[in-house]
């Protein structure tokens, strides 16, 4: 497709957010009364009001069909945290006279939850802005958990489809809407009880209630210059500890525990375990360098280790203390712990911590794999189950591809970083500002500063963007920016290459479908094979090109985190369902024909549903779905098919050899796609 109609996809989703930013944006207008700072109307009423005229205008250009497909939900989300940074620095710009990039950076940092700025003494900042920082913080918090439970439990691109915390049957449904009924409150509740433990260390109403936002939300910004050592309360780090813990746990977890009275999941968290692992370890190691290497008093040692360990691994940016006077050792240790960062499904960033046990356990696996014969299956253990191979291999491979990208983005940041630094600074300085920066954290040496060099500041930028969102849907993004053709959803397909001694018809590797091109557009490979398959038969091209996707999808995805094999027939739909039997109630049988064509998104979740089914899909060559569960009843004896395949492929075979139908078959082991006509295998593909 072209960026327009990808665009105008993304389109309705984005519209929906937008509607929401503006409604909750009006909330910091309220501050304008309460001091008296009416100047500021303007420039804080244009946020709700541009959010609302973006979502009404994007919500009427939504096409009204068009499926929300991997790469588009997650362009989409790139685009909305970008696009509410933008708007975010209007009252900056207006309000307070700074510079764009200086306005889009603090609004950046305050949607991504990062914590750095370029406001050297925030005191001077009329109460409307800094509780509109505040506010950014806090709500971007919650978008974060969002993000993560929406976006990446419904694809298992970095795995948190398979690897997600609840044990039982119970579990979220997946969209914005329900997460925003399920966890507003829930949240809502966490920001009260960390408000009301603030205040009994006696700061000030209005300190504490920006400091429960910024610290619910492991935001990180303070209303002061000097930070938390501003308040010299010993009470109140102490105090801030367990809501910065609080705020990087899944918050799955507090909905069990608020809305189910259940302390089960919190105790059988793995990531909670390695959360309160590293915070004793750390602050031991730091403590001690503390006392040792800086001669610090024992009590003072403890709070500033406990305090800044917690700060780091939590990605709240929090800072007690003036790091320029700790060993270089010290600062290495909250380098790694500001890189591993919090849970997944929390406000915290980082690389999280689920991707450090599955990587983990992924590096062991390989190692035991390595130590057997091949012939023998050693499983993945994940949370007390077995996780089927396939399974395990896509979700460790794609878990080590994003960490892979974390340590890239930072090494080539820090090389820029290195070129356009004015004043001279330690590599190793830089090289934790860079961290901080990607891992959403904003603790800070001192080299983020109004000063720096204006790319800069577009580097520090686009590091919080990308950090936020782990990488990926940036990446995504500027793929469809620069209108890059990839097979979308399908990810990219490879043709197997038949062993010796196997009749499979040759053809060029295939990535389907091709973008639509201009006038006169040149003949795809992927279109070529097709129409060459198709001949004869009367099978419209779209219409396999919506059962092949639908292969592809549960080639990858399995159902409820296993691999399971099917199998479509399509086209000559009466020969087909005349050479067959029904082994189940057909669940298509007397519906109506609209509710049955295959090219129906709303259709898409009950076909994979119905493909754990013994049997076989028949779909006509318009597309009516008419029967799932159906028993190839044809003697196959004489079908000849590659080694190695089962008796599915076989039945097939056989049918397309019968008549003039098209077969596809999924392969529960290994989820390999082969396609079958006139009763031979043409293609078949792996999905990677």
């Amino acid at each position: 497709m072209d960026r327009v109609e990808y665009f105008s996809i993304i389109a309705g989703e984005m519209g929906e957010i937008f509607t929401l930013l503006g409604f909750l944006t009006c909330i910091p207008l309220l501050a304008i009364p309460v001091f008296g700072e009416w100047d500021l109307f303007i420039p804080m009423i244009l946020v709700p009001v541009i959010f609302l005229l973006l979502g009404r205008l994007m919500i009427r250009i939504h096409p009204g069909t068009g499926e929300s497909r991997l790469s588009i939900t997650l362009a989409a989300v790139a685009m909305v945290w970008f696009s509410a940074a933008l708007v975010g620095a209007i009252p900056f710009a207006l309000g307070a006279g700074m510079p764009f990039t200086d306005s889009l950076f603090e609004a950046m940092s305050g949607w991504t939850c990062t914590g750095l700025t370029l406001i050297v003494i925030p005191e001077t900042l009329p109460a409307t802005l800094l509780f509109w920082r505040s506010f950014m913080q806090w709500v971007g918090g919650i978008g974060m958990v969002a993000f993560a439970i929406s976006t990446l439990s419904r694809y298992s691109l970095t795995g948190a489809r398979f690897f997600r915390l609840e044990e039982d049957s119970e579990a979220f449904i997946p969209t914005l809407v329900s997460i925003g009924r399920q966890m507003g409150p829930v949240y809502l509740v966490l920001t009260a009880a960390a408000l009301a433990v603030i205040l009994v260390s006696g700061i000030p109403p209005w300190d504490a209630l920006n400091l429960a936002m910024t610290s619910i939300s492991t935001g990180g910004f303070t209303i002061h210059a000097a930070g938390i050592s501003y308040y010299q309360s010993s009470l109140l780090e102490y105090l801030l500890v367990p809501i910065m813990l609080a705020g990087s746990l899944p918050f799955m977890i507090f909905y069990f525990l608020i809305r189910k009275r259940r302390l089960s999941p919190l105790l059988r968290s793995s990531q909670a375990r390695l959360l309160l692992a590293l915070v004793i370890i750390g602050t031991l190691l730091v403590g001690l360098d503390l006392m040792t290497i800086t001669g610090s008093d024992p009590e003072p040692a403890f709070r500033h280790a406990l305090f800044m360990t917690v700060s780091a691994l939590t990605t709240t940016g929090f800072q007690d203390v003036s790091l320029q006077l700790w060993a270089s050792v010290s600062m290495m240790l909250l380098m790694i712990l500001m890189f591993i960062g919090g849970s997944s499904g929390s406000a915290s960033g980082g690389v999280k911590l689920y991707r450090v046990l599955l990587g983990y356990r992924g590096v062991i696996w390989w190692l035991k794999r390595i130590f057997v014969p091949p012939r023998i299956v050693v499983p993945f253990h994940w949370e007390g189950r077995d996780v089927p191979n396939p399974v395990a291999e896509n979700e460790v491979r794609n878990n080590m591809l994003v960490i892979s990208l974390y340590i890239l983005g930072v090494a080539v940041a820090m090389i820029v970083a290195l070129h356009f630094s004015t004043v001279f600074f330690e590599s190793s300085i830089v090289l934790f500002e860079v961290i901080s920066a990607v891992s959403s954290t904003g603790i800070t040496t001192g080299f983020v500063s109004p000063q720096m060099h204006e790319i800069l500041k577009w580097l520090f930028i686009l590091l919080m963007w990308a950090g936020r969102l782990e990488v990926i849907p940036v990446i995504v993004l500027g793929m469809g920016i620069a209108n890059i053709a990839l097979p979308d959803e399908s990810g990219h397909l490879s043709e197997v290459a038949p062993e010796k001694g196997q009749e499979v018809a040759p053809a060029d590797p295939v990535t389907p479908p091709a973008p639509a091109a201009p006038a006169v557009p040149e003949e795809s490979s992927w279109m070529r094979w097709l129409r060459e398959l198709l001949d004869g038969s009367d099978v419209d091209p779209a219409v396999f090109e919506s059962v092949f996707n639908i292969a592809v999808e549960i080639s990858r995805e399995g159902r409820e985190g296993k691999p399971i094999g099917t199998a479509f027939i399509v086209g000559d739909a009466p020969a087909v369902l005349t050479k067959s039997r029904q082994l189940i109630l057909n669940p298509f049988e007397g519906h109506p024909r609209e509710a049955r064509m295959i090219e129906n998104p709303d259709l898409r979740e009950n076909i994979k549903e119905f493909a754990l089914l013994d049997g076989a899909f028949v779909v006509s060559g318009t597309g009516i779905i008419e029967a799932a569960g159906r028993y190839i009843t044809i003697d196959t004896s004489g079908v000849q098919i590659p080694k190695g395949l089962g008796t599915r492929h076989g039945s097939v075979a056989g049918i397309t050899q019968a008549t003039k139908a098209v077969g596809l078959v999924v392969s529960q082991s290994g989820g390999r796609i082969s396609v079958f006509r006139s009763g031979r295998m043409v293609k078949q593909f792996t999905t990677l």
